[in-house]
This record gives structure tokens, C-alpha cells and sequence, in this order.
């Protein structure tokens, strides 16, 4: 088949266009593409170049920084304690008791979820991991029958006796007696803490009440050795 010449020229502007075209999409378009991205990147990279600089410049700025906030930050957890023991709220709510006419029918301690606070971080000197920071909560709930009186100063020693405790007054339920006149409900005491980062418990105060036997498995104490009976012979 011979081709005419008008269809001839026709092919021959086809292969032009074809060269001409053909370059610009599969060459010269992803050129450009790659030369935007490498500006872009260039463009990112002096920004972060410049934001370090600035950083590097207040380094000394931001270490002081820094310290301070860690200080403060430890002059705040220092006055929390790190736990709790249940006996340390025993012998706190016996002490209010030796001291307030109050009955307390019946105690029931519980302890919160805790909170995280602060992230597990790695100790740069021994590669260990330390715990981060919780808040804990320790609930201990009162019912209890008391004078009008004495429920006043029965709230009334909480709040002194732990100022420096972090325990506040959670929940109050007050209700008289027609019978009696006596005032009966119940009281919700939180006490706080914070625990992690190598904090360590302090032990239970038991200095206010006396505990415990010198002869568990011994002689019963306050009889004389003379009145022991003599085991019976076989």
C-alpha cells in the first residue's frame, strides 16, 4: 500500500509532535518535579536549620529552665506521701476517737486507680528504666453516731490533725435521730499520694498505741513462774 503524500506529511507531524511531546511528560515534567521537591526539601531543612540555631542559642536559658521546673516540680511531690498504710489511718482515726465522744460503727478503707502522671523514663548513668509518677487515692469511708457537739469537733480534728496530710473531707452524710437526738451518717475521708520515681515508703507510725507481746509462744505475761501448774504425769 503507498502512502500519498498528504498522509505522508501527516505521519511526519505525528513523529514530531511525538518527539517534542514525548520528552516533556516522561523527561522534563518528572525533572522538575524532582527539582520542586529538592527545593521543598531545602527550603524545610534551612527551617529546621534555623530553628535549632535559635534553640542552640537559648540552651543555657532552657537547662536553667528546665532545673527550676524540675525543683518546684519536687517541692510539690515531696509533700505528698508515697503510699499508703492502712494502719497509719487506723491509729489516726483511733486518736480522734480517744480525744471526740464519737462512735464509729463502721470503717471501710479502699484505694483508687491510680494516675499516671509522668512517663517511665531511662536513668543516662545505668541505662535503667524508672518508674514514672502516680497519683493515688486512699478512701476511707465512716458511718458513724456521735452528739451534735462532738460531730462538730469530730470534723473539726480531722481537718487540724492533717493539714499537712493531704487529706481532705471527701463526702459528708449528717442525719439526727428522732429516738436519741444523736447525729448519725457518713463520712468520706480521700488522703492522697504519689507514687514512682524511686520513692520510698515511709514506715507505719505506730508510736500512739501499744501493740504486739514480748512471749507469743511463751508463758502467758503477768503470772508468776511459782503459779504455773506442773504438767500431769502419765
Amino acid at each position: 500500500m503507498k502512502l500519498s503524500d498528504r498522509d505522508l506529511k501527516l505521519l511526519v507531524g505525528l513523529l514530531l509532535v511525538a518527539i517534542i511531546v514525548c520528552p516533556i511528560f516522561f523527561i522534563i515534567r518528572p525533572y522538575n518535579d524532582k527539582i520542586a521537591q529538592r527545593k521543598q526539601t531545602i527550603e524545610t531543612k534551612k527551617e529546621r536549620e534555623a530553628f535549632l540555631a535559635k534553640l542552640d542559642a537559648n540552651r543555657e536559658f532552657y537547662n536553667n529552665s528546665i532545673a527550676l521546673l524540675d525543683s518546684e516540680r519536687g517541692k510539690i511531690v515531696a509533700n505528698f506521701a508515697e503510699g499508703f498504710w492502712d494502719e497509719n489511718n487506723v491509729f489516726f482515726l483511733a486518736d480522734i476517737e480517744d480525744s471526740v465522744p464519737i462512735a464509729m460503727n463502721t470503717i471501710d478503707f479502699a484505694m483508687a486507680e491510680p494516675t499516671q502522671i509522668s512517663e517511665d523514663r531511662v536513668d543516662p548513668a545505668t541505662g535503667e528504666v524508672i518508674e514514672g509518677l502516680s497519683a493515688v487515692a486512699s478512701i476511707t469511708t465512716i458511718q458513724y453516731a456521735a452528739e451534735y457537739e462532738a460531730f462538730k469537733g469530730f470534723l473539726a480534728k480531722i481537718l487540724d490533725l492533717n493539714k499537712n496530710e493531704r487529706m481532705v473531707v471527701y463526702a459528708v452524710s449528717a442525719d439526727q435521730d428522732d429516738e436519741t437526738g444523736l447525729i448519725k451518717g457518713t463520712i468520706v475521708l480521700n488522703r492522697y499520694a504519689v507514687t514512682g520515681e524511686g520513692r520510698s515508703l515511709a514506715p507505719a507510725s505506730e508510736e500512739s498505741i501499744p501493740y504486739g507481746t514480748d512471749n507469743v509462744f511463751g508463758r502467758p505475761s503477768g503470772i508468776p513462774e511459782e503459779e504455773e501448774e506442773a504438767p500431769a504425769e502419765e
